[in-house]
C-alpha cells in the first residue's frame, strides 16, 4: 500500500506533537520504573537524614516525608513540562524557521519518504525505532526522544487508515 499526504506545520501542530509524547511518556515503563527508584531513593535519603537526627521515629518520619516528596516530584516535573511546552515549541520553531516548510511524506511496504525543500529523508521502516498513535496524529520514533508526526487533518480518514496499515503491516514494534 503506497500513500502520499502534503501538509504545512504550524506551532500548534508541534505543540500537539511534543504534548502528545509526555501523555505517552509517562504510560511507558520505562517511567514507572523511574518513579518508583526516585521514590526509593528519596525514602533512604530521608532515611539517612532522620538516623542522624539520632531516634528511630525521626528515622521513620523523615523516610516517610522524602518518600512521601520522591513520589510526587517526577509527576509535577512532568506537568511543568507539559504546562511549558506550548512556549518552548514556539521559541524552537520561531528559531528554525525551516520546521513550518510544506512536507511531504509519502510511504510504501518498504519505506517512508518525508521531504520538504531543504532536504528528503528516506528511510526504511526497519530503520526506525518505533510508531505510535495517539491524540490525532502518528509519530514516527527515530529513538526514543526524536520523532517525526502527521496529523490526521494532513489527510483523508482514506489515507490516514492507509498509512496505519502500512506501518501495522511492515512490523514496527509500538513504542
Amino acid at each position: 500500500m503506497a500513500g502520499q499526504a502534503s501538509w504545512r506545520p504550524m506551532a500548534a501542530d508541534f505543540v500537539a506533537a511534543n504534548r502528545t509524547n509526555l501523555r505517552l511518556a509517562l504510560r511507558r515503563r520505562r517511567f514507572l520504573r523511574t518513579w518508583v527508584l526516585f521514590t526509593i531513593f528519596s525514602a533512604g535519603v530521608g532515611a539517612t537524614v532522620g538516623w542522624f537526627g539520632g531516634r528511630l521515629y525521626h528515622a521513620v518520619g523523615f523516610c516517610a516525608a522524602y518518600a512521601a516528596l520522591g513520589f510526587t516530584m517526577l509527576p509535577l516535573i512532568y506537568a511543568l513540562a507539559y504546562v511549558l511546552a506550548p512556549r518552548r515549541v514556539k521559541r524552537l520553531v520561531h528559531q528554525q524557521r525551516s520546521a513550518t516548510l510544506e512536507q511531504t511524506w509519502s510511504w510504501s511496504a518498504d519505506e517512508v519518504v518525508l521531504e520538504n525543500v531543504q532536504v528528503i529523508t528516506r528511510m526504511p521502516w526497519s530503520d526506525l525505532f518505533g510508531w505510535q498513535d495517539s491524540g490525532g496524529m502518528v509519530l514516527l520514533y527515530l529513538n526514543e526522544r526524536r520523532f517525526f508526526f502527521l496529523p490526521d487533518r494532513a489527510q483523508s480518514e482514506q489515507g490516514a487508515a492507509d498509512l496505519r496499515a502500512t506501518i501495522f503491516n511492515t512490523g514496527l514494534r509500538r513504542y
